[in-house]
């Protein structure tokens, strides 16, 4: 396999795999959710088991990941391990994207209350299942993410900027 910056890796001769033919010059992707799928039960069975789709609300079902003693299935490959390339292309920069996430996840959620909406006459507003944007990652219709903590985090001049 060779590979130009910041092009796709392509096969630099004819080549067979498991018996598919790869012809010289063939982009090569790899598959990244099959590498993580866990494979003791049935694709079918894991498709259904992944994804119930109504309308265009798709819900991941995380308990997929459990026993049912509710402890981590030990079987379960983390999804870092493939996010970031394969083999000698591997990203550089990975660690330091998952530290980066981390830091960011544990700062929002130290200063703000992620909470159910508020309506206008002080009623809770239960979450729909209704997601806005038409992007590949969806965001829920409405979030009160902009209550602070404490009163020591009052964020009162950002939150023009939170609800863009």
């Amino acid at each position: 396999m060779s590979r130009r910056s910041l092009s796709l890796t392509m096969s630099p001769r004819d080549d067979e795999y498991r018996g598919y033919r790869i012809p010289a010059n063939s982009l090569v992707i790899g598959n990244a959710w099959f590498v993580v799928q866990s494979w003791t039960i049935s694709i079918s069975h894991q498709l259904a088991f992944f994804f119930h789709i109504t309308g265009r609300f798709c819900m991941t079902k995380p308990e997929r990941f459990l026993l049912s003693d509710g402890k981590l299935n030990p079987t379960t490959r983390d999804p870092e391990t493939v996010a970031f390339g394969f083999g000698r292309r591997i990203c550089p920069g990975r660690h330091m994207a998952a530290a980066s996430l981390w830091i960011v996840v544990a700062s929002i959620l130290s200063t703000f209350n992620i909470d159910k909406a508020i309506g206008e006459n002080g009623e809770i507003i239960e979450p729909t299942r209704v997601f806005s944007g038409n992007s590949i990652v969806g965001h829920p219709s409405r979030s009160n993410v902009q209550s602070p903590r404490g009163p020591h985090r009052q964020w009162t001049r950002f939150r023009p900027l939170l609800s863009e």
